[in-house]
Order: structure tokens, then C-alpha cells, then sequence
């Protein structure tokens, strides 16, 4: 993980859109076709995963940092030509996909109860 002098994951974040757009440049050179559901899977087993590792360390808490990294799935779910002319939200919808934001939301609530619940379970044994 990079942070700048000010402690900012923006160098950080830059990193990881830049591995995550070469791996989708990468898909895109080697299947000629693809149907809905291949992408998907690509996205969610090989980007998706860069985009969120250690997500509770560097979460962004400025709206371009969030901007940048909802870009990223915005471009994905847009290369499928079924949904170009859906809106961003239509096509997490019909994907079953949840914006990375609610995601990294999501995760912080399960840290948080994580920490809660062993913090409770040390004072009780002892």
C-alpha cells in the first residue's frame, strides 16, 4: 500500500485502477466473444478483488478518491453489449452487483461488529 505525505490512498488508488483496467484490456484481447455472464465472473474473480484488498486500511474517504473507484465498475458493466444503454444502476441491478461504495460500507459494518463481538467475548472469559 502507497500513501503520500498527507497519508492519502491516492497514489495507492491510482495503482490498483491501473491494474485493474489492464486486466480488463487483457479479457478484451483474449476472448473474441464473450457472452453476459463471462465477464461477470472475469470482473468479479480478477478486478473487483484489486479494487477492494484492504479496503478497511486505505478506505477513501474523499468523493474523488469514491468517484474514481465506482468509475472503474461503471466501465465494466458498460463494455457488455447488452447494457450499454442502461444507466449505471440498471446494470448492477440486471448483474446482481452492488455499487463498490455499499460494498466497502458493508465491509466496515462487519469489521466493526467483528471487533465489538471479540472485544465482548475477551471480557467474558475473563
Amino acid at each position: 500500500m502507497v500513501l503520500d505525505s498527507k497519508l492519502s490512498p491516492e497514489e495507492h488508488i491510482k495503482n490498483i485502477m491501473r491494474g485493474a483496467y489492464t486486466s480488463l484490456s487483457n479479457f478484451r484481447l483474449t476472448f473474441n466473444y464473450m457472452d453476459v455472464k463471462i465477464p461477470k465472473k472475469l470482473f468479479m474473480a480478477f478486478v473487483r478483488p484489486k479494487l477492494e484488498y484492504a479496503a478497511v486500511v486505505w478506505c477513501p474517504n474523499l468523493k474523488t478518491l469514491i468517484r474514481k473507484l465506482e468509475k472503474m465498475q461503471r466501465h465494466a458493466t458498460k463494455r457488455l453489449s447488452e447494457q450499454r444503454n442502461m444507466s449505471y444502476e440498471e446494470r448492477l441491478e440486471a448483474l446482481n452487483m452492488t455499487k463498490l461504495e455499499d460494498r466497502r460500507k458493508r465491509g466496515d459494518m462487519i469489521t466493526t461488529y467483528k471487533i465489538l463481538t471479540e472485544i465482548k467475548l475477551t471480557k467474558r472469559s475473563s
